[in-house]
């Protein structure tokens, strides 16, 4: 066996291959330069089953599963070449996880035990074993052995060659290698990022961006150069990110910032992930930024204790919301408050994913046709909000979950590259299961009030800058976002950011409840009209927004100089905003007003800036058009609020208390699972008012 898998394996035995490096008395090498392989070393049913089906990659998570199984009815050799190919990479991970720890000696410090025998023969064994290594002399002692720093997710061969490279240089010794942003960034390298921090003199990180092509893969993949000597402890380390030039690396000393030690750990003091300043002004205003502010994760009692999750995998969960066509073959059809009923009155809610949310956004974009990264979706302009989803789930399943968010919380876009538009989306859902691209998150205060003030403060400018910088990859994941700087409860409460937030969040019939709410909050939202506190003209949302990001870049404590060095318009910056309008004249794009509406709130002060409604110049305000539509403009105060109050009614009308019921075949939905509802009134319409053309779409009706 030891044969078969010594040449299939191809072990290497370094100190067997060059007996001179590790015999003398400073054993190792003196340097190690590489380019290591950058693979992950996992399973991939894609890659595997597409040999044996072409189609196979078009499949969703359930037909896969059912041709898994045909092809192994089909041929009993396929499903054991899948097993094989299982095994090797189940193997691989516990030869690395157990390699540090060859002995199992219970007297050994950080070293797994394992029985020799049962027993006191066990004991026996292993001293004997200790007494034979005690007379024996190595270069390496017990516990210095690879792989201690791996981290717990799946295998990188580049943390691999990474701390091997560092196994095998002697103290004092120097190591080189190109590898993947990732080893400054993702959770997964932490503990080699602290090896390296902690026990070495990390000197260069300089960080590239493939945009020109330099290496034959994707042109947003990030890799970097790293120099470190061994032994002693990192106080300053010299960085460069998102280069796209090789040239640059002949003018370190001008590309390059100086990162304190001190800056590392205050910015990422949980995973020392080290964050992307571009030059010395991003590194003065991250300070600002993380002063007098609280972490995302942070639990204190004076902060945002904020609960995270992701509710349903699309992958694995996929059985429990089926897409939209089987459901309404069923006789489920929308009510206009995001629910869908059948003709026996058994509701299903919609599944949110990441293309349906923008900022303030519970309704981006409509599921039009198609599954997967082939789907078809249609934009939604702020006059049409409709939930149209790909998917639904049952009530009572979405209600049985344990690990699902009730009541208010905030969705946002785990897909955010920090070279895009913009990195961080997040808005105010309604109680609604979200998708695994769609992480929710709540504080432990969540009335309606409070909530939104947390959404406005993600959707605001001077936040997004502050996840730029931290953001490496192209995931929001929790250890990214846990990191980030935000503005104190306590300040950002008293201000009118919630207000703001549900003029642009709460656009939707669906939100009626969430008004009166805010009403009783603020009772002074009920001495305007209801429908014109809907922000769903093109003028009024940015407006609105402008004045959001005035306040919250006050209350992180920045310099009008500092706002402006954020919102400058630089097509060198990779991780800037100046895609942000693009396609518009200067003087009407977001970056340039919000920068506007902060000059006006230093000269007059924050209370004043917040009481005095503040408007667009007239010239630009006369290009972006009305506030207002017409619709918004009917009725009276009174008859605006008479019908929020009754699309309120109706809602609770159509939805069951929440309590245990019999499951019944009559009962259930497309996959078999309950889906009941306590009354039978006939789904609500939309509007109570003989509509014009503008609120039916604004309803979405057709």
């Amino acid at each position: 066996m030891v044969d078969e898998l010594a040449a299939k394996l191809h072990f290497f035995h370094w100190e067997l291959e060059f007996p001179d490096v590790f015999a003398r008395p400073e054993h190792g090498f003196d340097a190690v330069l590489a380019n290591p392989p950058w693979d992950i070393a996992k399973s991939e049913s894609l890659e595997f089953f597409a040999d044996y089906d072409p189609l196979y990659r078009t499949y969703g998570r359930q037909e896969a599963l059912i041709e898994q199984q045909r092809l192994f009815d089909q041929d009993q050799n396929i499903e054991r070449e899948w097993l094989l190919y299982l095994a090797y990479f189940k193997d691989m991970s516990n030869w690395s996880k157990k390699t540090v720890s060859p002995f199992g000696d219970p007297n050994v410090k950080n070293m797994d035990f394992f029985n020799l025998k049962p027993g006191k023969q066990g004991e026996q064994l292993h001293q004997i074993w200790r007494n034979r290594r005690s007379n024996q002399h190595s270069y390496v002692s017990e516990q210095d052995h690879p792989f201690h720093y791996q981290g717990t997710s799946f295998l990188n061969t580049y943390k691999m060659f990474l701390e091997v490279a560092h196994h095998l240089i002697k103290q004092k010794g120097r190591l080189g290698m190109l590898v993947p942003s990732n080893i400054y960034t993702d959770q997964g390298s932490a503990a080699l990022r602290k090896l390296f921090l902690d026990h070495c003199n990390w000197e260069w990180l300089f960080g590239f961006i493939n945009w020109q092509h330099i290496f034959d893969i994707y042109y947003r993949f990030k890799f970097a150069f790293l120099i470190l000597e061994k032994g002693g402890c990192t106080q300053h380390l010299r960085a460069a990110f998102n280069r796209t030039d090789l040239k640059d690396l002949d003018q370190l000393e001008i590309c390059t910032l100086l990162l304190p030690r001190e800056l590392i750990e205050r910015f990422s003091p949980n995973s020392s992930s080290i964050v992307e300043p571009q030059r010395k002004q991003d590194l003065d205003i991250l300070e600002k930024l993380y002063t007098g502010t609280i972490l995302f994760g942070a639990q204190f009692s004076d902060s945002w204790q904020l609960q995270y999750t992701t509710e349903f995998n699309m992958t694995t969960h996929s059985n429990l919301f089926p897409p939209l066509p089987k459901w309404e073959a069923r006789g489920y059809s929308p009510d206009g408050y995001g629910h869908w009923i059948d003709p026996a009155n058994n509701i299903a809610l919609p599944l949110y994913e990441g293309r349906m949310i923008g900022a303030f956004d519970p309704c981006e974009k409509g599921w039009v046709s198609g599954k997967g990264r082939g789907a078809i979706w249609r934009s939604l302009k702020s006059h049409e909000k409709v939930l149209e989803p790909q998917y639904l789930m049952s009530l009572d399943t979405y209600r049985a979950q344990e690990k699902v968010m009730r009541g208010h919380k905030v969705g946002f876009m785990d897909i955010g590259s920090a070279a895009n538009t913009r990195s961080m989306y997040a808005t105010f859902v309604n109680d609604m299961p979200c998708g695994n691209v769609v992480p929710v998150i709540q504080p432990k205060m969540h009335d309606i009030a409070n909530v939104l003030t947390l959404t406005a403060c993600l959707n605001s400018f001077v936040y997004d800058y502050a996840l730029r910088c931290r953001l490496g990859g192209l995931h929001l994941n929790y250890f990214v976002v846990a990191e980030t700087p935000l503005v104190l409860p306590a300040r950002i409460r008293p201000t009118i950011c919630a207000q703001l937030a549900a003029r642009l969040n709460l656009i939707m019939p669906c939100f009626a409840p969430h008004w009166l709410e805010m009403r009783h909050s603020y009772s002074h939202l009920g001495q305007q009209h209801w429908r014109k506190l809907w922000a769903i003209t093109e003028h009024e949302r940015l407006r609105l927004r402008c004045i959001l990001d005035a306040i919250i870049a006050e209350l992180y404590g920045l310099a009008y100089d500092d706002f402006a060095w954020i919102l400058r318009d630089d097509s060198t910056n990779l991780k800037g905003f100046q895609r942000v309008d693009k396609d518009k004249p200067k003087e009407l794009r977001h970056t340039t007003l919000a920068l506007a509406a902060f000059k006006r709130l230093k000269e007059v002060g924050l209370e004043a800036f917040s009481q005095e409604d503040w408007q667009f110049p007239t010239e630009t305000a006369a290009q972006l058009g009305l506030r207002f539509t017409a619709w918004q403009e009917q009725g009276t105060i009174a008859e605006s609020w008479a019908e929020c109050e009754e699309h309120a009614h109706r809602m609770k009308e159509i939805l069951p208390p929440e309590k245990e019921q019999p499951v019944s075949k009559s009962e259930s939905s497309p996959n078999g699972q309950k889906n009941g509802r306590s009354n039978g009134a006939s789904p609500a319409q939309q509007s109570l008012w003989e509509p014009e053309h503008e609120q039916l779409s604004l309803w979405g009706e057709d």
